[in-house]
């Protein structure tokens, strides 16, 4: 968002939130599909490590993602 902020770029965020094992096997079956979008293989120590660091959006960024539009 800081980024956005800094070049005056418009951006609409949108928050999804899904259970820990829905999100792993959404990975791995990415991995094993490899579609047009598909950039890394992501390893399940990946996958954990991320997990331990991730941070969801807070309240005031989660009402940003609302009104689209700058921050």
């Amino acid at each position: 968002m800081e980024l956005a902020r800094a070049r005056d770029i418009q951006f609409t965020l949108h928050f999804v939130d899904a259970p820990l094992e829905l999100r792993k096997q959404r990975v791995l079956n990415r991995n094993l599909e490899r579609g047009d979008t598909f950039s890394l293989h992501v390893t399940p120590q990946m996958f954990d490590f991320m997990e331990g660091i991730y941070q969801a959006p807070d309240a005031a960024e989660l009402a940003v993602s609302s009104q689209g539009g700058n921050i």
